[in-house]
């Protein structure tokens, strides 16, 4: 794992982001799977002898995968409230680095050979959880073009997903389509293919960012003959599409919107960040919107436009003061010629400056979540995510 440092701090952040959503791909695509099978299976083996379903068998069919449906649906939004808060998380260890190097030598002007106590540091967690909460809160009832917030998606998903089955089904019916033929239709509109998971976390154990982008390996079911240079073709992965794909967009979404949520309430406060500059992401496949942001700035700190759009994965570069800069306002603070430090005061709910820990330990698996990732441990990370 790279170490993380106040150089890279943004982009390894960014790192790790991108891993916990590849996490929860697998993870949406693994849940869906078995109201798929339960649907399919039900269809198949409801066929006459001349292959066909007829209705009682299509509604039978319905009944074995609507409760399937409505646990895929409970599970898909339990992983979607625990993946924002990974990806709020996430930006604990970037601030705690800032701040730390920021506050070394001018904490020991502030204060008294302070040393925190349990109960500061119990503080500081109480003040990390509200405040990562309180920025996840407000992202959360962000509305798109569409005017839909979080919960209004989640609505649309369900209802969309359930509904389109039911058109399925029906103009089946109607055009008396064979089992067969129907059973494939309803595997391609829901899509969750079983190997994704693997695929996932295949990818997320043995390569970076960057090799994800060059490497064709994740495309094929069985990677060994890919390598081998014997791939089938009847071996690739389903492209994603069908109502898996809108749960996935769903979550890719809102992990980023999650994550620069809380970036954008540290930066806003934090006085050691100056401004933002939007860095493209390397996955970025085309010119939008987004060049011209990158092109732009340095914006004001309290700029927080990201994402730019839909399936925008780009991220936030902080500006950061010179140190010696930060050290002359701390300074004329101490001696009543500023108000520097005083947002950072109100905002921290804190008596003190003193440095962050590398881990609270009251909710080190939340102030962890960076490093989690980073390592590509998606054992510990998988606990943390309750999966």
């Amino acid at each position: 794992m790279s170490t993380v440092t106040i150089r890279n701090a943004d982009r390894l952040q960014h790192v790790a982001v991108s891993r916990l959503t590849l996490y929860v791909a697998g993870r949406v695509h693994a849940l869906l799977w078995p109201a798929q099978k339960a649907l399919t299976d039900a269809i198949r083996g409801g066929a006459d002898s001349d292959g066909m379903v007829g209705a009682a068998q299509a509604q039978a069919a319905l009944a074995t995968f609507e409760p399937k449906w409505r646990q895929f649906i409970g599970d898909y939004t339990a992983l979607l409230s625990r993946a924002r808060e990974q990806a709020g998380s996430i930006a604990y260890t970037p601030w705690r680095l800032r701040h730390n190097r920021y506050f070394v030598s001018p904490v020991e002007r502030l204060q008294e050979a302070f040393v925190p106590s349990a109960d500061d540091y119990s503080q500081m967690v109480e003040m990390w959880m509200r405040r990562r909460n309180y920025a996840l809160q407000v992202a959360q009832q962000r509305v798109y073009g569409d005017g839909l917030n979080l919960s209004q998606r989640i609505w649309r998903l369900d209802n969309g997903g359930m509904s389109q089955i039911r058109g399925t089904i029906a103009g089946a019916m109607s055009q008396r389509t064979s089992a067969w033929d129907l059973a494939e239709r309803l595997e391609a509109q829901l899509n969750a293919d079983q190997d994704w998971p693997k695929w996932s976390e295949t990818r997320l154990y043995n390569m970076d960012a960057r090799g994800r982008l060059a490497s064709k390996e994740g495309l094929w079911r069985n990677a060994a003959e890919m390598r081998a240079g014997n791939p089938d073709v009847t071996g690739l992965l389903t492209p994603p599409a069908g109502i898996s794909y809108n749960a996935l967009r769903l979550a890719r979404n809102e992990i980023q919107a999650a994550n620069h949520a809380v970036t954008s309430d540290i930066a806003q406060h934090f006085p050691g960040i100056t401004g933002r500059k939007v860095v493209l992401s390397p996955a970025h496949p085309q010119s939008d919107v987004c060049d011209e942001l990158a092109a732009g700035g340095p914006y004001e700190k309290t700029a927080n436009f990201l994402p730019a759009h839909v399936q925008c994965m780009c991220r936030w570069g902080e500006v950061l003061m010179p140190p010696s800069d930060f050290a002359a306002q701390v300074g004329g603070w101490v001696r009543g010629e500023n108000d520097f430090l005083d947002d950072y005061g109100s905002w921290l709910g804190v008596r003190s400056f003193a440095p962050l820990p590398d881990a609270l330990a009251v909710a080190s698996e939340m102030t962890q979540a960076m490093e989690n990732w980073l390592a590509g441990d998606v054992d510990t990370a998988a606990q943390v995510m309750r999966f």
